[in-house]
Parts: C-alpha cells; sequence; structure tokens
C-alpha cells in the first residue's frame, strides 16, 4: 500500500506540470517587459502635420518633480511642421535608433512619470481636421508616453530618457 501511495497519479502535477506552467508564465512575462519596441512612424498616411513643444528647465539641476520647492521656471516653445520637413525627418532618424519598452506602468496606466532632465519634448501628429492621429511625449527621465500610455526608455534610469530628450531639442537647434 505505500508503494501504491508515493507513485498516485498526482506526483507528476505537483512535480512536473506545476513547475512548468510557472516557468511558462513567467518567461512570457519577461518576454512582455523585455520586448525593445520601435517607436512608430512620425509622417504617416493620414498626418497632415505634426506639432512640436518643448520645455527647457532652467534651474541649475536636474529637474525632479518630487524636490522642488515653489515653480520651476521653464522655457517653452512651440513649432508646427508638416509631416515631411526636414525637422521631422530628423527627429524621426533619432527615434529610428532608439528604442522602449513595457513596465508595470504600463500595465496600471499611470500618468506619472519617473525622473526628469532638462528637456521635455512633446510630439503631435494631426490629421487634416486637427484630431489627434498619435502623440508622443518625451518627459526627459527614464518615462516616455506613447499615445498617452506609459512606457520605460532605457533601464533603471541609466540616463537614457534625459539623453533622448536631450538629443531631440538638439535636433531642433535647442540644445
Amino acid at each position: 500500500m505505500r508503494f501504491m501511495r508515493s507513485f498516485s497519479i498526482r506526483t507528476p502535477v505537483h512535480y512536473v506540470v506545476l513547475p512548468l506552467a510557472v516557468l511558462t508564465v513567467l518567461l512570457l512575462l519577461a518576454w512582455y517587459f523585455i520586448q525593445p519596441l520601435a517607436f512608430p512612424s512620425l509622417a504617416q498616411q493620414e498626418v497632415e502635420q505634426v506639432n512640436v513643444v518643448t520645455d527647457h528647465y532652467l534651474g541649475s539641476a536636474p529637474f525632479d518633480p518630487e524636490d522642488f520647492v515653489g515653480m520651476p521656471q521653464f522655457e517653452t516653445r512651440g513649432y508646427t511642421f508638416s509631416p515631411d520637413s526636414s525637422e521631422v525627418q530628423a527627429i524621426q532618424r533619432v527615434l529610428n535608433f532608439r528604442s522602449y519598452h513595457r513596465f508595470w506602468g504600463t500595465l496600471t496606466d499611470t500618468h506619472s512619470w519617473r525622473g526628469a532632465g532638462d528637456w521635455d519634448v512633446y510630439l503631435t501628429g494631426l490629421d487634416a481636421q486637427g484630431r489627434q492621429v498619435w502623440s508622443a511625449h518625451f518627459t526627459g527621465g527614464e518615462t516616455v508616453f506613447i499615445n498617452d500610455r506609459a512606457y520605460q526608455v532605457g533601464w533603471w534610469d541609466g540616463g537614457a530618457g534625459a539623453a533622448l530628450a536631450e538629443e531631440l531639442a538638439g535636433v531642433l537647434g535647442l540644445a
């Protein structure tokens, strides 16, 4: 009787199937979060104009929205370009060599961002009726918002988001 109990039908479920199921779920989650995503094309067919708004922090240290006292000083500039303009093409070239990935904030639909740099760049593509086709908000921190959904640039706040926002400002001749 003791022999039959040790080789029960439940043995494969406990020692083989359950660990394999857990491992499969963990691998799928890892793939979901680690997979690099390419930035979308800025000059999509229905886009008639691309609006660019930049904010430049005028303080002495990188802007951190959680640490400031009073209102920080920003210089804001706005631009409107056609999708085939040299500026939009230059911005697209910068984005073609970068990627972003999902993180927990993507799943929770967060609207806050972690960290911030000297530059904040907001891009919007509008159709002929002035409706938004796409948007991209580069916060200068590790969070980027694509169509109002939070994603992460770089890993563990390595400064990739700040470098990307500064490079985009540089393409516009601001940095």
